[in-house]
């Protein structure tokens, strides 16, 4: 179901306390979906601020992630699996961060909740200032790379990679409620790295082949 537009911060505090009021002193794992949430918006929460200038939902909805982490890591995942940071991005209210810790004060904190997010370290935020600061001057510096891929070589690539058994590729595929993101398939920057070698290999042998041979009479 998608989800409908955050117009005020009181909108955005009924989202949070919903979730939150499924949540007992009991210490109950997240769903793979609730996780999968969770992880986008840690990413988007990292992203370097240079990335996000001409994204302005995204940088919006990076600006209050942000703000909501260094703050309550509580509010932060309760914000992360109840809103996506497409839907946090529409967000025009600036009296967020009021309405929610005055909300925060007012109401029962699950021990499950805080037990919870100790064992979800490897999902949440984890660059500093510094480091989120440095990435960003790195982006400026040193742009990302784009590159025109064949079908006809990506197809070569995936049939040599397993298809069955323990051993079987699989990919995250990224599609956003709205417009304003495009879908993506995210794989691991090894496998982007072999990607990129063999389509290179294959360049190389396409162009030995088109060259013209020359018969050695000696």
């Amino acid at each position: 179901m998608p989800q409908k537009q955050l117009a005020t911060s009181d909108q955005l505090r009924e989202l949070l306390e919903a979730e939150r009021a499924r949540f007992t002193d009991q210490c109950v794992p997240l769903s793979t979906k609730q996780l999968q949430s969770l992880k986008r918006a840690s990413e988007v929460a990292m992203v370097g601020e240079v990335a996000v200038q001409r994204n302005t939902p995204k940088k919006r909805a990076r600006t209050i992630l942000r703000e909501l982490w260094a703050n309550s890591p509580e509010i932060f995942v309760l914000c992360a699996i109840a809103t996506s940071p497409s839907t946090l991005g529409e967000l025009k209210a600036s009296d967020y961060l009021q309405v929610l810790f005055r909300w925060w004060d007012d109401v029962h904190h699950p021990s499950g909740l805080n037990d919870l997010i100790k064992t979800l370290q490897h999902y949440l935020p984890s660059l500093s200032d510094n480091e989120d600061t440095e990435r960003g001057e790195r982006s400026a510096s040193s742009p990302s790379l784009c590159a025109t891929l064949s079908l006809s070589d990506l197809l070569s690539f995936l049939q040599a990679l397993p298809h069955s058994g323990e051993n079987d590729t699989t990919f995250m595929i990224h599609i956003p409620g709205d417009h304003q993101e495009s879908p993506f398939i995210e794989i691991s920057s090894e496998m982007c790295q072999g990607l990129v070698a063999h389509t290179l290999e294959r360049t190389k042998e396409t162009r030995f082949k088109a060259m013209p041979h020359t018969r050695d009479w000696t």
